[in-house]
């Protein structure tokens, strides 16, 4: 999971002035992940506060697209998003039994045969679809369901 846990006083209040984070200090790694999963287990969801997660599988309240103008800092459109939420004081929420990738510039990456095959071992499943688009052409990956 790429987010940031809400408890990292720093982590907020570089989010909150610049809309940037220290992606190797601040993301939560995936012992963490793993360990608050556990922590929760017994819970009926895992729902944690969280200052940022990446944005392909965001879910936002109406009023809250209709709140917030969408724009793009350097670090990309979803740290803009969480930086307009923290100084507007909405609350962001992770639930922890949603697993996706978060693939970027993927027709450029060399790499995505490493990432759908970690996918393939973490038994995710995935579709790989192509879209046609002005050159160049594009690939999205979806993870429609996590066995």
């Amino acid at each position: 999971m790429t987010a940031i846990e809400y408890g990292k006083i720093d982590a907020l209040e570089q989010m909150r002035k610049t809309g940037r984070y220290n992606y190797f200090r601040d993301i939560m790694s995936r012992d963490r992940y793993n360990q608050i999963k556990e922590q929760m287990k017994d819970k009926p969801n895992r729902i944690i506060r969280v200052i940022m997660s990446s944005f392909p599988l965001t879910v936002i309240r109406r009023d809250i697209v209709e709140k917030l103008e969408f724009g793009m800092n350097l670090m990309g459109v979803d740290t803009d998003f969480f930086q307009k939420c923290i100084n507007a004081g909405i609350p962001t929420y992770a639930d922890l039994d949603v697993q996706t990738l978060h693939l970027k510039g993927i027709e450029e990456n060399r790499d995505i045969d490493y990432l759908i095959n970690m996918a393939f071992h973490d038994n995710i499943d995935t579709k790989v679809n192509y879209i046609k688009s002005n050159p160049p052409e594009r690939q999205e990956i979806f993870l429609p369901k996590v066995k």
